[in-house]
């Protein structure tokens, strides 16, 4: 009779404890399935990118010419001036030739009354020509028995001419001669050749 409740209680008591086991094991399980639901299956939020610009394609510029209306100017023609001819400006192949009798003494000495008398012997032998021709080359010849007179006498009336009308011989180009003569009769005795311009005619300058 003992032996029978000492058996029963054994069997009472190894009951309660697979029972404790049991349900140690359950809460063993449930823990492991709270730690799993909450450490796997759930998928943490991506990052958020900051936007990036998206490359665009730049337009590429392609040069384009526009005509441009340009106003018609019209042109009104310059009326040309009409060449006249002109003669050829070539030195006539006469000379005209004129001659007097000078005071050798007292125009070589610059006496101002003779050389006053030259100068009018000189407006009235040329003054057909005035703001007519123009002299290009004139040959000058002194008469004296002496060398050195007669060429200083042709130099002397080479130089009243220019004075005298400078229009007509300012660019001529002139030679003292001497014309030697042992006739004192005709010492002091001038003869002027002056070839002319047959071109252009020459205007007379202001006084």
């Amino acid at each position: 009779m003992l032996h029978r409740q000492r058996g029963l209680r054994h069997k009472h008591r190894d009951t309660m404890s697979l029972s404790g086991w049991l349900y140690a094991d359950l809460l063993l399980g449930l823990a492991m399935l709270f730690f799993v639901f909450n450490t796997v299956g759930v998928e943490p939020p991506a990052e958020l990118d900051s936007p990036r610009p998206t490359p665009t394609a730049s337009p590429t510029l392609t040069p384009t010419l526009t005509p441009t209306a340009f106003a018609e100017s019209t042109k009104t023609p310059t009326p040309r001036p009409t060449n006249t001819p002109v003669p050829p400006n070539v030195l006539s192949p006469e000379a005209f030739e004129f001659s007097f009798r000078v005071n050798a003494d007292r125009l070589l000495q610059g006496d101002k009354s003779e050389q006053d008398r030259v100068r009018q012997e000189i407006r009235s032998a040329l003054n057909q020509y005035v703001g007519k021709r123009k002299a290009g080359f004139v040959l000058t010849f002194g008469t004296s028995n002496v060398l050195d007179e007669g060429t200083r006498l042709s130099r002397e009336m080479n130089r009243l001419l220019v004075e005298v009308l400078p229009e007509v011989f300012d660019t001529s180009v002139r030679r003292d001669f001497l014309q030697f003569s042992n006739d004192r009769a005709l010492r002091g005795q001038i003869k002027v050749e002056i070839y002319f311009f047959t071109g252009i005619p020459v205007l007379p300058t202001s006084p």
